[in-house]
């Protein structure tokens, strides 16, 4: 049984309903109640402390509590021109131990007359319940102040934002907060927007030390050497991390560390690496329980992919992966440049060795030369699959050999019954009739999906409409999305005669999915 809450329980809980509705996101807008609830705060003695402690929950940053004392405002923030008494402390402490979040940590007091003229007088505790903080902002071009070194045991979670490369602030942000809350599970660090140069910042295991219990780390700009991955693997409760390899970790490593607990990983080499950084981590890593995997990459060179899918083997040993995500950023700023290499069954061999996976998604910069056979076998090795993205813009490329054919997709989909989003490029030269034994009756058991089609930059001729509209009607009641892409048509064909072409495949995509509308039964009313 529960216990029966007290009246001041109750109160707190009505008035945080009011303030927060649905549980709102601390980091969002600042609720626009606060106001009604200062006015409940004054009605009775029994509201007071309840109102107090929602009003005081969040902040913005630390002026409301430099307002309650006897301090100057400047363009820097409150300053403190004098010692504070002690009804002046009892003050602060009455509100400090009523916060639990404050969304700029860094901002609203001078801190530094703060220090010279308070620091013999400074309370052992001052934020004793501080669970969440924010340090920078969107719109500032580097972390303010930080408060004086004050032990905050409570402190669950730290968002640091940075727009420029400011590694001294940064890497004394990180030391600050882990020497002083050793309690912290939850630690990102991000560039807002996304660094426009090649600036990283880096992070060594001195930075980090103090942690020991992290569960979350999310530093997408942020360098890891091999020390900090060592640091991580002791960590048992860790399930996500997102950093950036340091191109100083060795190649070859005697004894792999393990993240025993990690479900989560997304890596992205520095500029001047390729998927040969991240190769040298796996190497160094072994992930038993790893769930989603992303790998961002600004290149994949011919040959990467092979030795990198097989390094992937042998690091994941459960092969438990169940997301898996290679994207190239070559792929999307391409300046007019059309993809040389090719992938290849062998290329994406060592990925059926993971045979729960249920989304893949992979998106270089490379034409595909899959064949139907091909496809079948990788069917085979993920019967579990939801989503199977390869490339969502090139394909199809110089055809010499047969690709990837309505025959093939039929077999894909026989094999995997939970497939509802696809993208690939598909070969319908000369298919010109549904065979059979591939009717819409077939894959009837579609029945209730929704399905989302993209055959990238395939071309169609006009014999092959009525075939692939047939054949689209019986994958699903609703194809939501049938979509093509330009890139991939030979680079003589761009300028008039390539913008045609484009306008030409597009008008007669469009028409495959206005005639597999009209094939399909009316929605019967529920």
């Amino acid at each position: 049984m529960h216990h029966a809450l007290q009246i001041p329980e109750v109160l707190l809980s009505i008035f945080g309903q009011d303030i927060y509705p649905n549980n709102l996101n601390i980091w969002e807008e600042p609720p626009k109640h606060t106001r009604d609830l200062a006015g409940l705060a004054r009605t009775c003695r029994a509201f007071k402390e309840p109102a107090l402690d929602v009003l005081w929950s969040v902040l913005e940053d630390l002026s409301p509590l430099a307002r309650c004392l006897s301090c100057r405002k400047s363009e820097r923030g409150y300053v403190f021109t004098k010692p504070l008494t002690q009804t002046e402390w009892d003050v602060l402490r009455h509100y400090t131990c009523r916060i639990r979040a404050i969304r700029r940590f860094d901002l609203g007091v001078d801190w530094k007359s703060f220090r010279v003229e308070l620091a013999p007088s400074i309370p052992d505790l001052l934020f004793p319940n501080l669970r969440y903080v924010q340090c920078g902002h969107r719109h500032t071009k580097k972390i303010g102040q930080l408060p004086p070194r004050q032990p905050l045991p409570s402190l669950l979670s730290i968002e640091i934002l940075f727009r420029q490369p400011a590694l001294p602030s940064l890497q004394h942000c990180f030391k600050w907060f882990s020497e002083l809350s050793p309690s912290v599970k939850r630690l990102c660090a991000f560039s807002l927007p996304p660094p426009e140069g090649p600036w990283l910042i880096s992070v060594t295991s001195e930075h980090i030390c103090g942690w020991r219990n992290l569960q979350i780390v999310m530093c997408p700009n942020i360098t890891m050497d091999i020390g900090v991955l060592a640091h991580l693997s002791r960590m048992p409760a860790l399930t996500a991390l997102c950093f950036v390899p340091s191109d100083t970790i060795p190649t070859l490593s005697d004894s792999p560390f393990l993240f025993s607990n990690l479900h989560l990983m997304e890596m992205y080499p520095p500029p001047s690496e390729l998927l040969s950084s991240i190769s040298r981590v796996l190497a160094h890593i072994q992930l038993p329980a790893i769930d989603n995997l992303y790998v961002g990459t600004p290149d994949c060179p011919p040959g990467g992919v092979g030795s990198f899918f097989s390094v992937l083997e042998t690091a994941c040993t459960n092969h438990s992966i169940t997301w898996f995500s290679l994207s190239c950023s070559n792929s999307i700023e391409t300046n007019g440049l059309v993809p040389t290499s090719i992938l290849t069954f062998d290329d994406v061999r060592p990925m059926m060795a993971f045979n729960n996976l249920q989304r893949l998604w992979f998106d270089v910069f490379w034409n595909v030369g899959l064949t139907d056979v091909d496809l079948v076998k990788l069917a085979c090795a993920w019967p579990h699959l939801e989503q199977l993205v390869i490339n969502v813009r090139y394909g199809w490329g110089t055809r010499v050999v047969r690709g990837i054919t309505p025959d093939g997709l039929f077999h894909l989909l026989q094999a995997c019954p939970s497939l509802n989003d696809l993208c690939l490029a598909i070969d319908t030269r000369g298919y010109t009739h549904v065979p059979p034994d591939q009717l819409p009756a077939r894959l009837e058991y579609r029945s209730k999906d929704k399905f989302s089609l993209d055959f990238v930059d395939s071309v169609i001729e006009e014999e092959s409409v009525q075939a692939m509209a047939t054949f689209v009607a019986g994958i699903a009641p609703r194809v939501t999305v049938i979509s093509w892409g330009f890139e991939g048509l030979d680079e003589h064909q761009r300028g008039v005669p390539g913008d045609w072409l484009r306008n030409v495949y597009k008008d007669r995509w469009r028409e495959v999915k206005h005639r597999a509308d009209l094939m399909r039964p009316p929605a019967v009313p529920r």
